[in-house]
């Protein structure tokens, strides 16, 4: 039921404890990490622009504990909901939980770390996320 209600969109003010930092690489990609505490059934959501069609990726860099989240990535709509476009609900640190969406036009993105139901305390985490 829970990933249904994420796969159908949310609209989640980011979360007290969550940071924010971008820089652009030599070739034009776009690099951004956000990190936080995630606490339990909490989720922190974090908006961004894509400048050009290309392709965005989101991948959880850190997770201590190290427990399965949900991670999502998607599109703001125009009521300001984030439509997930790709969602991974029991995503964990590393390549593995790696999720990847084209973008066809420029515009607002959005990306989602959500406990999946196995946080049983708060979980500090870092997101990666690439885009044009």
């Amino acid at each position: 039921m829970a990933a249904f209600a994420f796969a159908a969109g949310c609209f989640l003010p980011p979360g007290p404890t969550s940071t924010s930092e971008s820089t652009t690489s030599p070739t034009g990609t776009t690099l951004e990490t956000f990190a936080g505490t995630l606490v339990e059934r909490g989720s922190i959501l974090r908006t961004f622009s894509v400048a050009e069609a290309g392709a965005a990726t989101a991948m959880i860099k850190e997770l201590e504990p190290n427990t399965a989240v949900g991670l999502g990535l998607g599109i703001v709509g125009v009521n300001g909901t984030c439509n997930f476009k790709v969602l991974n609900s029991s995503a964990v640190a590393g390549a593995a939980s790696r999720i990847r969406m084209e973008t066809t036009q420029p515009g607002q993105y959005c990306v989602q770390i959500h406990d999946a139901g196995d946080l049983m305390e708060p979980a500090r985490f870092a997101i990666t996320i690439a885009h044009s």
